[in-house]
C-alpha cells in the first residue's frame, strides 16, 4: 500500500476489462481500496474476482 508502506490486506485480484492495460491497473489498485467490489459495481464494462485473507473470495456481479 503506497499510503502506508505495509502489505495489502487483499491478497489478489483478477479483473476482467477491455484491455489487458486497463485490467492490470484496476487489479492493482484494487488491492489498496477499502471497498473494491463497489468500485467495480460503478465502473462499466469491468467485473472482478477477489482472494480474501483466509481462502474466501468476493466478486462483483458481472463476474461470471
Amino acid at each position: 500500500n503506497p499510503v502506508t508502506g505495509r502489505g495489502t490486506s487483499l491478497p489478489g485480484a483478477s479483473v476482467l476489462a477491455s484491455s489487458a492495460m486497463e485490467a492490470d491497473a484496476l487489479a492493482t489498485a484494487l488491492c489498496v481500496m477499502p471497498a473494491p467490489v463497489a468500485f467495480m459495481e460503478h465502473t462499466p464494462g469491468t467485473a472482478c474476482l477477489l482472494t480474501l485473507e483466509g481462502g474466501g473470495i468476493k466478486k462483483s456481479s458481472r463476474w461470471s
